[in-house]
């Protein structure tokens, strides 16, 4: 966590001799509309069929819940150590911590998933309450 701040401490100010570290608005619209939007679309709905509909997943509404939210979670260490792991320039790594800046200011839409989830969790329980065949 020190790493990944220290390196968007440093994308704030960047040298007069590097471009500005600003990343594409179109990447910036696009990831946001995958991460939030898309990969909420797909988990919440993929993971209330598997455990409302199937005997794959336990009777276990803290990883029902963890499943959905996952892919729309928090990628910043991932970031960060793939950018130092494939060896990108300083200007790559300042437009990298600079496009998690963006998404931390927008992070409480996340809250919209977080909600979701929540409810399509109650949804599954009163489904299996109201079958037989599942355990609770």
């Amino acid at each position: 966590m020190f790493v990944v701040g220290s390196k968007l401490s440093d994308s704030l100010t960047p040298p007069k001799h590097l471009p500005s570290p600003n990343p594409p608005k179109k990447a910036v619209a696009a990831i946001f509309a995958i991460r939030f939007i898309f990969w909420g679309l797909v988990s919440i709905p993929l993971v209330y069929l598997v455990a409302a509909k199937t005997h794959l997943l336990d009777a276990d509404p803290m990883l029902w819940w963890s499943l959905m939210l996952m892919p729309i979670g928090p990628p910043a260490m991932i970031l960060s150590s793939l950018a130092e792991v494939a060896g990108v320039g300083q200007h790559g790594k300042m437009m990298v911590a600079r496009t998690l800046a963006y998404f931390y200011v927008v992070t409480p839409i996340m809250s919209l998933a977080v909600v979701a989830s929540l409810r399509a969790c109650e949804m599954i329980l009163d489904e299996r309450k109201q079958k037989p065949g599942f355990m609770l």
